[in-house]
C-alpha cells in the first residue's frame, strides 16, 4: 500500500468482507435472547437497531428529501397514489407547451427529472436560492 500515492479503496475490499460477519454477530447473540424473554438493557438496543434497520429508518426520501422516514412506509404508500405526480404533470405541460425551441429551464424541481423527461433541446438547472 505504501507504493501508491493515493488510497485506493480495493485494499480495503478484503477488511470489507472479514468485518461482515463481525457485524452480524451482535443480532446472532440479540435475537435469541429476546425470543426467550430475557431482556436487558444491551439485547433491547440491539434489537431496536436492527428493527429500524428492517424498517429503512432514518431515510432522507422523497422530492426535497426530508428527514427521518421510514422508507419501508413510503414503499407502501407508493402503490396507494393513483394519479400522477404534479412534477411529472407539470413537465408534461412544459414539453408539450415549448416542443421544438431550445430552451433553459430554471425550476425548484429536481434537475435530474427534468433533464430525462423533456424533450431534447431543453436543458434544466436548479434555480439558486
Amino acid at each position: 500500500m505504501l507504493t501508491y500515492a493515493f488510497v485506493d479503496g480495493r485494499f480495503y475490499l478484503p477488511l470489507f468482507l472479514l468485518l461482515v460477519p463481525l457485524a452480524i454477530l451482535p443480532d446472532e447473540w440479540a435475537v435469541p435472547s429476546a425470543l426467550k424473554l430475557r431482556y436487558s438493557l444491551p439485547m433491547i438496543a440491539v434489537v431496536r437497531v436492527l428493527v429500524l434497520t428492517w424498517l429503512c429508518y432514518p431515510s432522507q426520501s422523497g422530492f426535497k428529501p426530508e428527514k427521518n422516514r421510514f422508507q419501508a412506509w413510503d414503499a407502501l404508500r407508493y402503490t396507494q397514489n393513483t394519479g400522477m405526480s404534479r412534477q411529472y404533470e407539470a413537465e408534461e405541460e412544459l414539453a408539450l407547451s415549448f416542443r421544438d425551441p431550445p430552451s433553459i429551464v430554471l425550476s425548484d424541481m429536481d434537475c435530474a427529472y427534468l433533464n430525462v423527461l423533456s424533450p431534447k433541446p431543453f436543458v434544466a438547472t436548479r434555480r439558486q436560492r
